[in-house]
């Protein structure tokens, strides 16, 4: 079943009910775990209820909908976001994904590092940004090469790929869904 909740995330990747902030630190966490993009990369929150599941098709995504709060290099590299969800990062998935070279960093242009996340059931990834400790916790890490500035660790190195990530964002529409867009059961 397909509903329209009104949520959505605004460009600072704030987290919306209607027009105000989502506050409570579980929902936000339980709508984080189970954000999904489908083929057409519109975003929904999935809920299971036993043998039942329900698609949420949020109104909109304009800014980072995660957020990174470390990124570990041992054994491999991954990440752990503040809702406790915990992502491998595959170079060579998350630069074909992006349409680049092998990475599992970009830059936009004002310094925001990000990646790409694939949750499971998910058809299509979904943008994370580092958050400001992240990047913090990183600085020994950070080389300038022939290649530009890489990411060094564990002995490996990444190249950051200088992307925007806009093409993984989508327009907010704040028109009230329809009462057939969710139905009550």
């Amino acid at each position: 079943m397909q509903t329209r909740p009104e949520v959505y995330v605004n460009r600072a990747g704030t987290w919306h009910f209607r027009s105000s902030p989502i506050e409570n630190e579980s929902i936000l966490n339980y709508f984080k775990k189970n954000l999904k993009r489908d083929a057409e990369g519109k975003y929904f929150i999935e809920n299971r209820f036993g043998e039942l599941k329900e698609e949420g098709y949020i109104q909109g995504v304009e800014g980072f909908p995660l957020i990174i709060r470390t990124l570990q290099f041992e054994p491999e590299p991954s990440i752990n976001l503040e809702c406790e969800q915990t992502y491998s990062l595959e170079p060579d998935r998350i630069g074909a994904e992006a349409g680049t070279e092998s990475t599992i960093l970009f830059q936009q242009d004002d310094a925001t590092l990000w990646t790409l996340v694939f949750p499971d059931d998910s058809p299509e990834a979904i943008p994370a940004r580092l958050s400001g400790p992240c990047m913090a916790s990183l600085h020994t890490a950070f080389q300038d090469s022939d290649e530009g500035i890489c990411l060094a660790a564990n002995g490996s190195h990444w190249k950051i790929i200088q992307r925007n990530a806009s093409d993984y964002f989508q327009t907010i529409d704040k028109t009230p869904p329809a009462p057939e867009d969710n139905p009550a059961e």
